[in-house]
């Protein structure tokens, strides 16, 4: 779903925290907020500076162990270069749009510890949202370290073909009711009017013919098998894309 100002989306992303920080099981408001930034800042490092940044600490657990993994509240990287390198992408990464409406303002603190030992270097980062300050975080980037193995590359969450499909189809064995069908059938007469007002509420187009081809888009390759299991669905691009290995974050 594209919104159309960053206000409905900043009010749709908060509540939609809000709904899964709700669950007994979901980590708090305030952790989910923050994986929200690292995730979005995350995307754009990997666009500004590809291949130079190591994931590490906290949030390297919660790519890897998810809820299990204890909280955290600043995100641990690793460079194998220079502060001035990590620095100069950083300055680009500020500069990346990603068309998530999230602005981040990022600057450099202080040295921690022995620049001769292996130092790492923290900065501050501002992310807004809707021109409103939505989380402060703290990055601290580590220099010198010995990397004994290769890194792993791992893809943050997103929206996985199989998972979908199986949710479908569970959900139409437990009910019954009629078969699973190839298309996404289209919405009936009645909804156009309640559509036209919810869709205005959030700022989306009113348009309902507009907002079912988008829908179709999304699940008549999944449950029709134009899809791989191991596809992954690309929002800025509406596609399904079965480039497996990239690291796109976002």
């Amino acid at each position: 779903m594209r919104y159309l100002s960053a206000e409905a989306f900043r009010t749709a992303l908060e509540e939609r925290l809000q709904r899964v920080a709700a669950d007994g099981d979901s980590p708090s408001l305030g952790r989910l907020r923050k994986l929200v930034v690292f995730e979005r800042l995350l995307a754009r490092l990997l666009i500004a500076a590809p291949d130079r940044w190591i994931v590490k600490g906290g949030v390297a657990l919660d790519l890897r162990l998810g809820d299990r993994a204890r909280t955290t509240n600043d995100l641990d990287l690793a460079r194998r270069d220079s502060v001035e390198a990590a620095t100069a992408d950083l300055i680009a990464a500020q500069a990346v749009n990603l068309d998530d409406y999230f602005e981040f303002t990022i600057d450099r603190t202080e040295l921690l510890g022995d620049a001769d030992e292996g130092a790492a270097v923290r900065y501050r980062v501002k992310a807004e949202l809707a021109g409103r300050r939505f989380e402060h975080v703290v990055v601290d980037i580590g220099f010198g370290d010995p990397f004994p193995a290769d890194p792993d590359l791992l893809t943050g969450p997103d929206f996985l073909a199989v998972r979908l499909r199986r949710a479908i189809r569970e959900t139409f064995e437990h009910r019954s009711s009629h078969a699973l069908p190839t298309k996404l059938p289209p919405p009936p007469d009645g909804w156009t009017i309640p559509y036209r007002k919810i869709a205005r509420e959030i700022e989306i187009d009113p348009d309902i013919a507009a907002g079912y081809r988008s829908a179709a888009e999304f699940i008549d390759p999944v449950i029709d098998g134009g899809v791989s299991d191991s596809a992954r669905w690309d929002p800025r691009r509406s596609i399904w894309s079965v480039e497996e290995t990239s690291p796109n974050m976002g």
